[in-house]
C-alpha cells in the first residue's frame, strides 16, 4: 500500500491485548455477592481519565496520532488503575489443572468469538473492496449506531444474571427461574433497542454527525 513509514502504528496497537490482559480480574469477585462500588469506580474513571489525555493530546498532535496514543493510554490506564482498587494481589502464575479446565471451558467460546467476528467483520471486508471506504464510511456508522445501545443493554443484563444463574448451576430447579427470567428481560430488551432505534435512529444521526449522514438513518 506505500505505507511503509506507517508500519509503527499497528506495532503498537499490537501491544493492545497485552496491556489489556494485564488488568486485575480480582476486580470483578465482588460482583458475585452483587457488590459493583469498586468495578463501577474502575469503569468511571477510565473515561474520565481518557476524556483529560483527549486534551492533552488535541493541544499536541493534530493527526490520527492522537486515536492511537488516546486508545494506548487509557487502556493502560485502566491495567494500571485495576491494581490499585483490587483487593488481591495480582501475579503471574502456571496451574496445569486449572489451565485445562480453562481451555476445555474457553474453546467452544473462542471458535463461537471467531464466528461472531466473521460476521461482523465480513460483510465489511466486502463493502470496502467493492463498494469503496465511502459506502463502508456509512455502514459501519450505521452499525455502530445499533451496537452501542445493544452492547450497553447486554453488558447490564450479564452482569445482573450471570451471578445467580453460576450459583445455582448444579440445580436444575433453582436455575430455571432466574435463566427463564433472563431469557424474558433478554427480549425485552432487544424490542426495546429495536423500537427505540427505530424511531429515534434518523434525528440522532443528523444530531450527532450532521446532516452529511442523514440518509443513514
Amino acid at each position: 500500500l506505500g505505507v511503509e513509514g506507517l508500519i509503527w502504528p499497528y506495532q503498537a496497537l499490537a501491544m493492545f491485548p497485552l496491556v489489556a490482559g494485564s488488568v486485575n480480574l480480582n476486580l470483578y469477585q465482588p460482583q458475585r455477592e452483587g457488590n459493583f462500588r469498586v468495578f463501577a469506580l474502575w469503569t468511571a474513571m477510565t473515561p474520565v481519565v481518557g476524556l483529560f489525555l483527549l486534551g492533552i493530546l488535541l493541544l499536541i498532535f493534530d493527526d490520527w496520532r492522537i486515536g492511537l496514543f488516546l486508545v494506548i493510554g487509557t487502556q493502560a490506564f485502566a491495567a494500571l488503575n485495576s491494581h490499585f482498587l483490587a483487593k488481591r494481589r495480582w501475579q503471574l502464575g502456571a496451574d496445569g489443572v486449572f489451565m485445562r479446565r480453562a481451555l476445555k471451558f474457553g474453546l467452544p467460546l473462542m471458535l463461537n468469538s471467531l464466528l461472531l467476528y466473521a460476521i461482523l467483520n465480513g460483510d465489511r471486508l466486502i463493502v470496502s473492496n467493492q463498494l469503496g471506504l465511502e459506502a463502508l464510511a456509512f455502514i459501519s456508522l450505521a452499525l455502530g449506531m445499533a451496537q452501542v445501545p445493544v452492547g450497553l443493554f447486554a453488558k447490564v443484563h450479564q452482569t445482573m444474571f450471570l451471578p445467580k444463574l453460576a450459583r445455582a448451576q448444579d440445580d436444575d430447579a433453582a436455575f430455571e427461574r432466574p435463566m427463564i427470567l433472563a431469557f424474558e428481560s433478554r427480549m425485552v430488551m432487544a424490542i426495546f433497542a429495536a423500537l427505540l432505534l427505530s424511531i429515534l435512529g434518523p434525528d440522532l444521526v443528523r444530531l450527532i454527525y450532521g446532516e452529511k449522514y442523514g440518509a443513514i438513518g
